[in-house]
């Protein structure tokens, strides 16, 4: 049989498509121009070309008008036949890039990306003399313009006089893109962005950021301007070695790690994470990865990178792109070759780290008494009862009912701040908790509770669908006559509803990874956050407490998800005059009443945020009326536990 025929896109195809890779970031778009920059001089230095190395990025944040972004280098240029290959062709490697050259980029999608997700975008380019404009317009692109480079071409591209450059304006016309970062902020984040360690610290680069504006005749003023630089955290080598990996006979990986002693912070975002690995293939940075240790105890104080030339092998001979995610946030552990590298790593890393516990365990003083921390467990024993009782469970009597039938919480025996007796189900439908964490390579099952009411019928299917490819569901479509069996019938006043509950199983295979299951029918919407670990951690939502002289002294206490830790800043004021910098003098009647605001604190923000997440106040339009809301919720929790929390870390 022949075919002729073949598939066709649509223009929602590809804003989807660049909205996915881009994520209305500023930043990550100018990531991928800069390193398409890099990519261009790497070629020419390969080639034996002396090459400036200089990137301009120059911002013009806009009030009434639209942000305007520009990216400038005097690296190769493009003419015409490349700039109808890199601008109009997705899919199709036309980088140049091979297996021996390396580089970023990923089949021609990152520049069009970058212009379709911002709205509208120019590009002009000088090669061998001639000047090359294209423009585009969301997806449409309007025929190129082609003549002879005048000397003001070359000013305004700010290259020498018969160079070769490039110049990318990207207008932020879409509304869905996110704010402009300050210039201190867009600098820092640009630094830090594992994929650009290596271009901003490579001496041959000079990489400028400016920020300014233009006037009315287009002419640019400089208001700021830095040249980017990024150093490593200082550290020692721990280890170097070769590693083979069994099933691929062909492939070679180098494993380097470090240690330090100051401990390095927790990242806000995974991009600017300097713990953990970076994986690096021939000329690219691909991801940061902790191989699991995130949470392990000497994990802030180890780092390193891998790097391995057998991606290059699979992207450019074999054509094999399922390794690295299709929005390039990071790689898929996933594929077989991850797999693969990610047990050669572990077997060398995990003696390390255990050595590392050991040495770290020898030389820590114990600081903590142990009556606080028996005290504190008792308190967030507490908490995850609470947890329990309020939020898993949206139907059926809860504890704590006197015989008068007046409510009462089991703990504080004073009235809880919402109803315990059987209620709706949030919303209609709702996942019960709405926050798990689950292991690793284990499945997990996932509730759902359903109101059989309006359009939802027992002939109704349920779609559950995963933010991540990371998270696999056993069965994503559920049927709602398959768990008729389940049926209660909640009398709500004169009206009599059904309530059905749905379960199925949840399964990943990378550790560290967050994400939603969203669960839709008709018009009803219901999401459950959901962390990997490497294991199961113990004790409930609330598993213990920790102090971190290293986190940001303006969050004094915060709860970490993944780990179920609630942190301590003891660099903060208000904790630096009655703690040490790792929890000195923890036992005494001061500083445990200031624990006990700290712990009550963390675990009220918590237990209403997911309270919230369940009955849908997040899907809300006013965000001021919801902030107000919160905080009143918050108090709520805390006038009615503070009491009983200081008596039990706090009272002698």
């Amino acid at each position: 049989m022949e075919y002729t025929e073949t598939f066709q896109t649509t223009e929602r195809y590809l804003e989807q498509q660049a909205n996915q890779t881009i994520k209305g970031d500023p930043v990550l778009a100018l990531v991928e121009l800069i390193t398409n920059s890099d990519d261009s001089y790497r070629k020419m230095e390969l080639s034996g070309q002396s090459v400036t190395g200089k990137i301009i990025i120059q911002v013009a944040p806009r009030r009434r008008e639209a942000t305007i972004f520009e990216i400038y280098d005097n690296a190769m240029g493009m003419d015409d036949a490349d700039m109808r290959k890199k601008v109009t062709l997705i899919g199709g490697d036309e980088s140049g890039l091979t297996e021996e050259t390396g580089g970023r980029s990923f089949f021609g999608r990152g520049l069009k990306e970058c212009m379709i997700a911002f709205g509208k975008a120019e590009i002009c380019s000088i090669k061998d003399g001639q000047h090359y404009r294209y423009l585009s317009f969301g997806v449409k692109v309007k025929p190129p313009e082609i003549r002879k480079a005048t000397k003001d071409d070359y000013v305004k591209l700010q290259i020498p006089l018969g160079s070769n450059g490039t110049k990318v304006r990207l207008i932020a016309a879409n509304p869905k893109l996110k704010c402009t970062p300050q210039f201190r902020n867009l600098a820092r984040s640009l630094s830090f962005h594992y994929s650009l360690r290596d271009v901003v610290s490579n001496s041959k680069r000079i990489i400028t950021l400016r920020y300014g504006s233009f006037d009315s005749r287009g002419k640019w003023t400089v208001k700021e301007e830095k040249n980017l630089s990024y150093a490593p955290p200082q550290g020692i080598s721990a280890l170097k070695k070769k590693l083979t990996i069994d099933e691929y006979p062909s492939a070679e990986a180098t494993l380097e790690v470090f240690k330090t002693e100051n401990r390095i912070p927790e990242a806000t975002e995974k991009y600017d994470d300097e713990r953990g690995f970076l994986i690096c293939s021939k000329g690219a940075i691909n991801d940061v990865y902790h191989f699991g240790f995130e949470n392990h105890e000497v994990a802030g104080h180890i780092f390193g990178r891998v790097t391995c030339y057998y991606f290059d092998h699979l992207l450019r001979n074999e054509k094999d792109d399922t390794w690295i995610n299709s929005s390039r946030d990071g790689m898929k552990w996933s594929h077989p070759f991850c797999k693969a590298l990610t047990a050669a790593v572990l077997k060398e890393l995990r003696p390390l780290y255990k050595q590392e516990q050991e040495n770290s365990s020898k030389e820590k003083k114990q600081y903590e008494n142990e009556e606080t921390k028996r005290r504190v467990k008792k308190a967030l024993d507490l908490f995850n009862q609470i947890a329990k009782e309020e939020l898993d469970e949206t139907t059926g009597v809860a504890k704590g009912i006197e015989k008068d039938g007046t409510e009462t919480d089991p703990h504080t025996r004073c009235p809880p701040p919402t109803p315990t007796i059987p209620m709706r189900v949030p919303n209609g439908m709702a996942f019960t908790p709405n926050f798990v964490r689950m292991q690793v390579s284990k499945p997990k099952t996932i509730t759902l509770k359903v109101e059989l009411v309006g359009d939802m019928t027992k002939d109704s299917v349920i779609s559950l669908d995963s933010t991540t490819s990371a998270f696999s569901i056993k069965d994503p479509l559920l049927r709602v006559a398959d768990f008729m069996g389940s049926k209660i019938i909640l009398e709500d006043g004169s009206d009599k509803i059904p309530i059905i509950t749905m379960r199925t199983e949840l399964f990943c295979d990378e550790v560290g990874v967050e994400g939603k299951i969203i669960a839709s029918c008709h018009s009803k919407k219901a999401e459950l956050e959901v962390v990997a670990s490497e294991s199961k951690s113990g004790g409930g939502l609330f598993s213990g407490y920790e102090f971190d002289p290293s986190a940001p002294k303006e969050q004094r206490v915060q709860y970490i998800r993944g780990t179920g830790i609630v942190k301590i800043a003891t660099q903060a004021p208000s904790v630096l005059k009655y703690f040490g910098p790792t929890g000195e003098n923890q036992d005494t009647a001061q500083a445990r009443a200031i624990l006990s605001e700290l712990i009550l604190d963390a675990c009220c923000a918590e237990l209403v945020r997911l309270r919230f997440g369940q009955e849908g106040f997040f899907f809300e339009d006013d965000p001021s009326a919801i902030s107000e809301m919160f905080r009143f919720e918050v108090d709520r929790y805390k006038n009615r536990l503070a009491a009983t929390l200081h008596q039990i870390i706090a009272d002698k």
